[in-house]
């Protein structure tokens, strides 16, 4: 089994876990250096691995629920989960959240595709890390090919991005 795609689930998307085929959850409390949430609402604070039911070599880990920076964690305790996802050579990564925009015509529930971000938060979050390489290259950071995968989907779907 090798798994293709992590995925890290925002609070309103921790059902999402229902599409996989016979799933293994693993509580972040029982994974070493793994720390676990808050208590936001939503996040169930374990690892869900498995395939998806509509495709058996679709293994995915799953995230269901993720620490906040504004809970009090460290920069790293936050971006820990993916540097071990990296380190297990997951290439690929898919990050869901609520996310606020400048855009009047955006509403609640839109579904949005972010493309580029701007960190302003005052910290960088490969400071304090353990992993190499400390420097990592942002120029694709967020993939045009999946970008426009998404898309094509979403519009089959009449889902308006």
């Amino acid at each position: 089994m090798k798994c293709n795609v992590a995925m890290i689930l925002g609070s309103g998307l921790g059902d999402f876990v229902n599409n996989l085929k016979d799933p293994t959850v693993i509580l972040y409390k029982d994974i070493p250096n793994w720390k676990t949430g808050k208590g936001v609402c939503g996040h169930k604070s374990r690892l869900v691995i498995g395939c998806l039911k509509s495709n058996e070599n679709s293994w995915m880990v799953i995230m269901q629920g993720r620490l906040h920076i504004y809970e009090g964690h460290k920069v790293a305790e936050v971006c820990f989960p993916v540097r071990v996802f990296h380190q297990l050579k997951i290439k690929n990564l898919i990050l869901t959240c609520a996310t606020g925009s400048l855009n009047p015509e955006y509403r609640c529930g839109d579904i949005i595709l972010v493309k580029d971000h701007i960190n302003q938060l005052g910290v960088n979050p490969l400071i304090g890390t353990p992993f190499k390489p400390l420097f990592v290259d942002m120029k694709d950071c967020y993939n045009e090919e999946y970008r426009m995968k998404f898309m094509g989907l979403a519009h089959k779907h009449k889902i308006k991005i």
